[in-house]
């Protein structure tokens, strides 16, 4: 048998399963909310969809999406990202996690981005499921 929880952490366990019960953040959606982070950078990691392959498109010199997919065949995805520009700056990053059938969204991040001349001030990201 595990040594119990202090009580400040049994209490704030507690209050973080009240507020994810409360934004509906179910186990399913932890789950891809999770499994979206192994491709916030470079693609997936070791033991992650091994095979994954990367479609990346532009507007001019600017990366306007990246979507990573199965395998090179590009028909199912797994994750993709859009980028809306502001002038030179990306304003707008939206990521969407698929389903293993490629078209369910499991979940969508949307990061709105301010700017104070040229430096990145804020960044407000939102998700729905």
């Amino acid at each position: 048998m595990g040594v119990p929880l202090p009580e400040r952490n049994r209490r704030r366990l507690e209050d973080i399963e009240r507020q994810q019960r409360r934004r509906m953040l179910t186990p399913d959606i932890h789950d891809a909310l999770r499994q979206l982070i192994h491709y916030l950078d470079e693609g997936p990691g070791t033991g992650e969809n091994s095979g994954a392959h990367k479609v990346s498109t532009y507007s001019g010199a600017f990366l306007t999406g990246v979507t990573w997919y199965r395998s090179a065949a590009a028909v199912s995805p797994i994750v993709s990202l859009a980028i809306t520009y502001t002038g030179a700056f990306p304003t707008e990053e939206v990521w969407t996690m698929y389903d293993t059938n490629g078209t369910t969204v499991l979940a969508t991040l949307r990061d709105n981005i301010t700017y104070s001349g040229a430096f990145e001030v804020t960044r407000t990201r939102t998700w729905t499921a």
